[in-house]
C-alpha cells in the first residue's frame, strides 16, 4: 500500500473526518487551556487559540513515537479515532451554544454589521473553501505527504539519507500523517487555515492592552490586511507546515507581551511561560526553519521572566521543555545520520553525507520571480508567481511608533532582529518573512491609528481591498474548479490529473509495473507513487562519479529498486548512459507526460518518461561511470 490515494477516503467523506479532527484538536486545547486557567476573560482572542494549542500537545506526543519507531498505522488509527470522537462532542457543544444559549456567537466579532467584518469573513470563508480542495502543491507532493505516508507504513520517521528533501521533515509531516492515517486528505490544509484564525485574532485584539480608545475600525482593517497576502494562498492550498508553526511563535511572542503588561500572580506567569516554551519548541520540531524565531520569541520571554524575579524556575521549565520536545530530535539525527549532538541541533541536515552542502545552499538561495529582495516581497515578477508575494501591507509599517508605545518598541525590535537573521540565513523568499510581518502588523493593532488614517482611510484602504479581491477571486476560482473533487472520486482524478504534478505519470506506472516493483526515481512526487520508491533526488547535487555518492548506490542495492524511471524530453540522457549496464529487460515507454499546477498563469511543459528494469544487486558494479 504505497501512494497518496491508498490513504484517501472518497470525497466527501475525507473532508468530514479532516473537520472532526480539527474539532477534536480544539477540543484538547480548549481543555488545556480552561484546566490551567490560561483562557482569557476576553473570550474571542483566547478561544480562538484551543485549535493551534490542540495541535501542539499532539505534535509533543506523536512526534516521539515516530522518532523511537512506535508509530504503526494501526496506532495512529486508534489515536485519529479518539481524536475524532473528541471532535464530534465538540460539535455537539459548538451547536448547543450556537443554537441553545447563543453566547458563543454573540461574542464573536467577525459577525458584526460592519463592512468590515464582513469582508473579513469573506476572507476567511474564501481561504477555508480553498483549502478543501485535494492537495495538489509540488513540496506537499514531495515530503509533506510523502514522509508522513512513509510514518504510516513503516511506523517510523524515514532513515533516506538519498531522499534529501525527507531529512527537511519534522513534526509537521507525523501530524499530516495522523490525519492520513483516517483518510483525512484536508487535515494539514485546514489547520493552516485555523492558523490563520488564530493569527488574525492577536492582530484583532490589540485593544486588549487598553491603548487609547477602541479603534475597531482600525484593528479590523489590520487584520485584512495581514490576511489578505497573496501567499497565504499558496500556503493554506497545501498540506506545507508553515503557517501553523508561525501561529505558534506568533501566540509565544504575544503572551510574552502580555507577561510584562499584565497584572498577575507568579504562578500563572509561570503557566504561561510554560506555555510560550511550548509553543516554540514545537514550532521549531514542526519546521527546522523556525528555530530562529522560535529561539528569539524563547529568550525574550526568559528575559521578561529574569526582571520578574522568576529567573529560577523559568530555567527549570525551559530545561524540562527542551529535553522533552527538542533533544529527542536532535538525539534522532544525531545517531541516524552521523552528526554531532550540537550539529543536530543547529543544523537541518547533520552529517558529512556527500551533496547536502550544495543542497542547502540551494534552499538558502532559493527565490520566487525575477525581482530583487526586498521588491519581491511586495510585488510578483509575473502572474506565475503571484502567490508569492506579502503585498501592500509591508508599506504600513513606516506608520509604527516605538518611541510612544513601549511595546511597539519591544515588537520592532524583535521583528527587525529576527528579519536581519532572515537575510542571513534564511532564503528570499515572501514566505520566510511572514513571521515579523505578523508581529509588526500585531504592533501597529496595539497604537492608535495614524491621523493620515483616521482622515482619509481610503488611501489605505484601496490598495488592500484591490489585494482582498484579487485573493479572493484566486480562491474562488480554485475552489469552484475543486468543487467536483470535493463530492466524487471519480472527479478527484480528473481533478489531480489536470492540477497535480506527476498523478497521470504515477496512474501509468501503476498501470505499467507489478505491486512489488520497487521504483528508483527521478521524479519529485515522492508521496503520489503507488510502489515502494527509492528517491534519485541527490544526484542533482552529487557527482555519481564520486568516491562519496558509494553510499547513495549501495542504498539503491539495499533497497532492491527494479524500476528505473527517467524524465525528460529523450531517452538518450546521461542517467540512461549510466545505468545502461544495469538493464534488464524491455523498456517501458514513453508516456507523455506534463508539469502541473493549480496556477493557470504557471504551467510546465511537457515530457516523455520511461520505465528501465534494472538489477540493483549488480550496483556499483554496472554502472558507467
Amino acid at each position: 500500500m504505497f501512494g497518496l490515494d491508498s490513504f484517501v477516503y472518497n470525497p466527501p467523506l475525507s473532508i468530514v473526518v479532516s473537520f472532526l479532527l480539527i474539532l477534536g484538536s480544539d477540543f484538547i486545547g480548549l481543555l488545556l487551556l480552561k484546566r490551567t486557567s490560561l483562557i482569557s476573560s476576553d473570550y474571542t482572542w483566547s478561544r480562538l487559540q484551543s485549535p493551534i494549542i490542540g495541535l501542539m500537545l499532539l505534535s509533543i506526543i506523536l512526534y516521539p513515537l515516530a522518532l523511537a519507531g512506535f508509530a504503526s498505522l494501526l496506532q495512529f488509527r486508534v489515536l485519529a479515532t479518539v481524536l475524532m470522537l473528541c471532535g464530534v462532542l465538540q460539535l455537539i457543544i459548538i451547536l448547543r451554544n450556537l443554537f441553545l444559549e447563543k453566547k458563543w456567537l454573540r461574542s464573536f466579532s467577525f459577525f458584526r454589521t460592519s463592512h468590515l467584518n464582513k469582508i473579513l469573513v469573506l476572507i476567511f470563508l474564501s481561504y477555508l473553501l480553498f483549502s478543501l480542495s485535494p492537495v495538489t502543491n509540488a513540496d506537499s507532493l514531495d515530503y509533506h505527504v510523502g514522509v508522513a505516508l512513509h510514518i504510516l507504513i513503516n511506523g517510523q520517521m524515514p532513515v533516506t539519507p538519498e531522499w534529501f528533501s525527507s531529512r527537511l521533515a519534522g513534526s509537521g509531516e507525523v501530524i499530516n500523517a495522523l490525519g492520513f492515517s483516517l483518510g483525512a486528505e484536508q487535515f494539514g490544509s485546514l489547520s493552516q487555515v485555523a492558523a490563520l484564525l488564530s493569527i488574525s485574532s492577536l492582530i484583532l485584539n490589540g485593544r486588549l492592552y487598553q491603548i487609547g480608545v477602541k479603534h475597531e475600525k482600525w484593528l479590523i482593517f489590520l487584520t485584512i490586511t495581514a490576511m489578505s497576502a497573496p501567499v497565504l494562498v499558496f500556503l493554506t492550498g497545501s498540506s506545507k507546515p508553515q503557517l501553523l508553526p508561525i501561529a505558534m511563535t506568533t501566540l509565544g511572542l504575544y503572551l510574552t507581551v502580555m507577561l510584562s503588561k499584565i497584572e498577575i500572580e507568579n504562578k500563572l506567569r509561570l503557566k504561561i511561560f510554560t506555555l510560550i516554551c511550548m509553543l516554540v519548541m514545537t514550532a521549531s520540531q514542526l519546521k527546522f526553519f523556525f528555530l530562529l524565531g522560535g529561539g528569539i520569541v524563547g529568550f525574550a520571554a526568559l528575559s521578561v521572566m529574569s526582571r520578574l524575579r522568576l529567573l529560577v524556575p523559568s530555567l527549570a521549565i525551559a530545561a524540562a521543555g527542551f529535553i522533552v520536545i527538542i533533544f529527542p530530535s536532535a538525539l534522532w539525527k544525531s545517531l541516524f545520520f552521523n552528526g554531532g549532538l550540537l550539529e543536530s541541533l543547529l543544523t537541518p541536515l547533520p552529517g558529512d553525507w556527500y551533496g547536502t552542502d550544495a543542497f542547502e545552499r540551494m534552499l538558502r538561495n532559493y527565490g520566487e520571480g525575477s525581482f530583487p529582495f526586498p521588491l519581491s516581497l511586495l510585488l510578483p515578477s509575473s502572474l506565475g508567481v503571484l502567490t508569492t508575494v506579502i503585498g501592500a501591507g509591508i508599506v504600513f509599517f513606516i506608520f509604527l511608533k516605538p518611541r510612544q508605545y513601549q511595546e511597539v518598541k519591544f515588537l520592532l525590535s524583535i521583528s527587525a532582529f529576527l528579519t536581519i537573521l532572515l537575510i542571513l540565513l534564511g532564503p528570499p523568499t515572501s514566505r520566510s518573512y511572514l513571521e515579523p510581518y505578523f508581529w509588526l502588523l500585531i504592533a501597529l493593532s496595539l497604537q492608535k491609528p495614524p491621523n493620515l488614517y483616521t482622515k482619509h482611510s481610503w488611501l489605505f484602504h484601496t490598495p488592500v481591498f484591490i489585494q482582498t479581491a484579487g485573493i479572493m477571486l484566486m480562491c474562488w476560482y480554485g475552489a469552484i474548479n475543486a468543487i467536483p473533487a470535493m463530492l466524487s472520486l471519480e472527479q478527484r482524478k480528473n481533478f489531480m490529473t489536470r492540477m497535480a504534478n506527476g498523478y497521470a505519470l504515477v496512474n501509468w506506472i501503476d498501470k505499467s509495473l507489478p505491486d512489488e516493483a520497487v521504483i528508483l526515481s527521478t521524479h519529485r512526487s515522492m508521496g503520489l507513487i503507488p510502489r515502494k520508491t527509492v528517491s534519485m533526488g541527490w544526484a542533482q547535487y552529487s557527482d555519481m562519479d564520486n568516491s562519496h555518492a558509494l553510499p547513495y548506490l549501495l542504498r539503491i542495492r539495499e533497497e532492491g529498486a527494479t524500476h528505473l524511471l527517467i524524465t525528460g524530453t529523450t531517452l538518450n540522457q546521461s542517467i540512461y548512459f549510466i545505468f545502461s549496464g544495469c538493464f534488464s529487460g524491455d523498456i517501458v515507454g514513453p508516456h507523455e507526460g506534463f508539469v502541473a499546477t493549480r496556477n493557470p498563469f504557471n504551467r510546465g511543459a511537457s515530457y516523455n518518461a520511461w520505465l528501465v528494469p534494472i538489477r540493483a544487486e549488480l550496483i556499483p558494479d554496472c554502472l558507467s561511470i
